[in-house]
């Protein structure tokens, strides 16, 4: 398993106007999230060979609060004509807002997915009154560290190794 750092981010209140439809992942079937965040993530140094039934269960096991409060109102799946285009899991991991999953479509990557998705978290969080956001991610994983780091996320020192 690749060595993962801890990223943090203040979260701020902003206006946004996102060029496709957001919806809450409990509103939606949850082997269609699963197909997209199989597809979004085979092939890249986060997999773990997981099936779309594996992703099935890691959406379920994110509900039942396997890894901290789910945080469904604050959690967002964009759909664009009807198709799931990208997602975004949060739960409160030991007090802290985290991003569990974020995950886009490959033929929707570097349209700002991503980026409105981390945006649409912070407005619900900042109304929660959380005042940070985090993630654990893959060094390896170059794609997704410039992401989070183009948004305002700071390396964060882990005291512990948790994930």
């Amino acid at each position: 398993m690749p060595e993962r750092i801890k990223m943090k981010k203040k979260v701020v209140g902003t206006t946004l106007f996102p060029n496709f439809n957001l919806t809450h992942p409990s509103a939606l079937n949850k082997i269609d999230i699963a197909k997209v965040m199989y597809d979004s993530y085979k092939d890249i140094i986060d997999y773990e060979n997981d099936t779309i039934d594996d992703l099935v269960m890691d959406i379920l096991n994110i509900e039942s609060g396997l890894y901290g409060k789910y945080l469904d109102d604050a959690s967002f799946i964009a759909t664009k004509d009807g198709e799931i285009i990208g997602g975004i899991f949060i739960t409160d991991f030991k007090g802290e807002a985290t991003i569990t999953y974020n995950f886009t479509d490959r033929k929707y990557r570097n349209q700002g997915v991503s980026t409105t998705l981390i945006q649409y978290v912070e407005n619900e969080l900042y109304d929660k009154g959380y005042e940070d956001i985090h993630i654990y991610l893959s060094i390896e994983n170059q794609a997704a560290y410039n992401l989070y780091q183009s948004v305002g996320f700071e390396k964060e020192h882990m005291k512990t190794q948790i994930i």
